[in-house]
């Protein structure tokens, strides 16, 4: 998210790849014991649940009476234990019929912990599905990190969009949420005839039938429930063209409220450059198709929905941001599809991993598009980083409320660039694209970045995160590299 700019037992898992085998029956045992109602990440230590993984969502959502909708949301897991009960997150939205492997399970509803019971307890590597019918009017979370915000699913002028980091999915949709769980997902949203669904991956159907129309977009790649998007209302689909990845090309995609005027609309014509821009140091864009949602949402952030990042409308049309400025927002959270989106992380306070990436890749941007150069913005930013780490301490511990703190966005961005200077620009360049390769579709943590960058760099880069990461004094940036530009 960038702005202006949650038992105890659990445990988080690294480097998980999201699994894409189909149902199968479950074998039943006599006994289990429950999945923990939570995954233990020390700043939301009830987000997601343990005990399965889930490699799959279809997401039914039926919006022909909104503000009320229906959602029936399949999901296809594996337990990695013997489980008498598992959990859900799920916020708001009255529950209908639950079953596992085709069977009622029994359920129970503690704030926004949804237990379910099967018929039989599952075993330890089963292959099980569960369907959980909801509806009503999706209540939004209560941002804890903003108090003016509301997370989850949101109405604006009587259009509809999905804004979750971090624990706003569970709003409208019953989910392992969190991080370290990533899915695929194929959505099926029904919608009255001339209103528009957009969400998450590649359009396969869009079909009317009487007074109804069923849109369907599959999001193939592995995707964590925060970025989630399901945006529903009047909006217009934009046809960007192609861009080229590697050897193929993918889709440009954009949706934008309806109101918004033509000139205004403009931007969404970089996407193709950005994209083909970040590929020569990052590797080749993660998704099947990409995009941009301009949506009525609040000016205060824009979010990088996976493949369609969602950005105010109001950016576009305001004199206060000059459309570079918008671009250049667009282009960090573009950039987030590798850095946040593609490789995930598995604990939340590892959020410079995101966002250290992506403010730099927007200096990058802004330096190549005639605006403050990296060492410029490097500069400026080490003038308050210690100020920045007195106030919110390291920068891979930030405190809970504190996710989003400038020591996530500008004081990590400058590891990335004192990391750059360190190693070189070509050793830099390998360990980005080497950090997607290996990666890619799975949840880690910082230390899998630290270790393959004293891999592949073939440096001892210990004391140099130890010092840039865990310490509350700012290290000495090293000299630029040539002439200070990034190439």
């Amino acid at each position: 998210m960038l702005i202006a700019g949650c038992t105890e037992t659990g445990q988080i898992t690294t480097s998980r790849t999201a699994s894409t085998t189909s149902s199968t029956t479950t074998r039943p045992t006599s006994s289990g014991s429950a999945g923990t109602d939570g995954l233990g990440d020390r700043l939301y230590p009830q987000g997601g649940n343990g005990g399965y993984d889930v490699a799959h969502y279809e997401v039914n959502v039926d919006a022909t009476a909104v503000p009320t909708i229906s959602i029936v949301t399949t999901i296809t897991a594996t337990s990695t234990q013997n489980l008498s009960t598992f959990n859900l997150d799920l916020h708001g939205m009255e529950l209908g019929d639950v079953t596992v492997d085709g069977a009622p399970a029994t359920t129970a509803r503690n704030g926004d912990e949804l237990t379910v019971t099967p018929s039989a307890a599952l075993t330890t590597g089963a292959i099980f599905t569960a369907v959980v019918a909801t509806s009503g009017v999706p209540v939004p979370v209560p941002d804890v990190l903003f108090e003016d915000e509301q997370l989850g699913w949101r109405t604006a002028q009587g259009n509809s969009y999905v804004v979750s980091e971090p624990i706003g999915a569970k709003s409208f949709l019953a989910s392992n949420d969190h991080p370290s769980d990533k899915a695929t997902f194929t959505f099926h949203i029904t919608t009255a005839p001339d209103t528009t669904a957009i969400a998450n991956g590649t359009l396969t159907s869009a079909v009317t039938t009487g007074d109804r129309r069923t849109w369907i977009y599959d999001m193939v790649d592995p995707m964590a429930t925060y970025l989630v998007q399901i945006a529903i209302g009047n909006y217009d689909l934009v046809d960007g063209g192609t861009v080229a990845v590697g050897s193929a090309t993918i889709p440009v995609r954009s949706a934008v409220v309806s109101s918004l005027p033509d000139d205004a609309r403009a931007s969404l014509g970089k996407i193709p450059e950005i994209i083909t821009f970040y590929q020569r140091r990052f590797g080749p864009y993660p998704f099947k198709s990409v995009g941009a949602l301009i949506a009525d949402s609040p000016s205060s952030f824009a979010l990088e929905t996976q493949s369609i990042p969602i950005l105010p409308a109001a950016w576009f049309i305001s004199d206060s941001m000059t459309p570079a400025e918008a671009v250049a927002i667009m282009a960090h959270e573009l950039s987030h599809q590798w850095f946040g989106d593609s490789v995930a992380l598995a604990e939340w306070s590892d959020m410079w991993l995101n966002e250290g990436f992506a403010t730099w890749a927007e200096w990058w941007w802004t330096e190549h598009h005639g605006g403050p150069s990296v060492a410029n913005k490097v500069r400026d930013a080490m003038v308050s980083a210690q100020e920045l780490r007195s106030t919110f301490g390291e920068v891979l511990s930030p405190k809970a409320g504190e996710l989003f703190s400038p020591n996530q966005y500008d004081g990590a961005a400058i590891v990335v660039e004192a990391l750059r200077r360190t190693v070189g620009d070509d050793a830099f360049n390998v360990i980005l694209q080497a950090w997607q390769q290996r990666f890619a579709g799975r949840s880690v943590r910082s230390t899998d970045f630290e270790k393959l960058a004293a891999e592949l760099s073939g440096q001892d880069l210990s004391s140099f995160f130890d010092g840039w990461l865990r310490s509350t004094d700012v290290p000495k940036m090293p000299a630029p590299i040539g002439d200070g530009k990034v190439n």
